[in-house]
This record gives C-alpha cells, structure tokens and sequence, in this order.
C-alpha cells in the first residue's frame, strides 16, 4: 500500500497482514480510499493434507526435532481434519497436543490426544469453517490472553491429572 514516491524510488511501503476479519473491515465504506491504495492483495488458502503434514514437520524440525515421529499418522489427520487446514488453527492444535504429551511423558501424539483438544476447544467439522468467517467479538489483545490463559488451564489440568503438586514457587 503505497503512494507517496518520488521519480526514481518509492518513500512509503506498508504491508497490512490480518486474518479474515480485516478483509471484511477494509469493506466498510468510510476505508474506500485506504482500500483504493491497496497495490498487491494476497491470500491463503488452506492447506490439503499433504501441505498440512509438511507444514507441521517443517514447524518441528524448526523448532529443533530430530525427525523422530512425534505425530502419530492418525494425529495429523485428525489434525488436518479439525483444523480445516488452517495454519493458526493447526498451531492451536499442535501446541496443546505437545504440552499434553510434554506432562503425560507420551513421546508420540495419538489421534485421540487431538480429538481431546479438538474437544476442549469445540472444534469440530463446522466450528472451524465459523472461524473463518465469524468476525471476532473480543480485540486482538483479549483473544491473545484468552488463548494464554486456555493454555494455562490446559496444563494446570495436565498437572493434576498426573499427579503433579504444583508449588507456589512453581505458580510464579
């Protein structure tokens, strides 16, 4: 998005990144004139199958795997499945699957480990298509501490259900 320039070099760029919701905003008739500097649009498209087990082993090796099977076939496929392919929701899946295996000492991640999370966020074969297209009610800053703290709870519960006594040092 850009407009002010001079002959020889552009001065200004700015890059707007946003998930569905900002399309429908920059739909709003008092943004016509942002929406007319727009010069480049691009948009994702969830992933097939294939594209969401590669995004997911290219996240782990990333994130310093060894290429040892963490992901049962199964869990990628119920991933897949409830994520719709989508990668943010792919995140969400993985990341509390990894914790839950983290404190359950589990070295690989089953279906039914996925199907649990799916569960805790009530993802199921319509929810995710809903996240597509329901604008947010919360802002950005309150959906951010709400996942931090779905997180937390995830593994408070984790905890207890293993046994686990958390100190109060350990809830600093």
């Amino acid at each position: 998005m850009t407009n002010l320039e001079t002959f020889t070099e552009k001065l200004l760029q700015i890059v707007l990144v946003g998930q569905p919701e900002l399309e429908h905003r920059l739909k709003q008739p008092q943004l016509r004139q942002l929406r007319q500097r727009l010069t480049l649009r691009a948009k994702t498209h969830p992933l097939s199958f294939e594209e969401t087990k590669a995004y997911v082993m290219q996240r782990l090796r990333i994130a310093g795997s060894n290429g040892h099977m963490i992901f049962e076939p199964e869990a990628l496929e119920s991933i897949h499945r409830y994520s719709a392919g989508i990668p943010r929701v792919v995140n969400l899946l993985c990341e509390h699957c990894l914790v839950g295996a983290f404190v359950d000492q589990q070295k690989t991640v089953s279906a039914a480990a996925v199907e649990s999370v799916a569960r805790e966020f009530d993802l199921g074969d319509n929810t995710t298509s809903q996240l597509l297209t329901t604008p947010r009610v919360q802002n950005a800053q309150n959906f951010d501490l709400l996942e931090a703290l779905k997180t937390l709870a995830t593994i408070a519960d984790r905890l207890r259900e293993s046994g686990h006594e958390v100190s109060k040092e350990e809830k600093l």
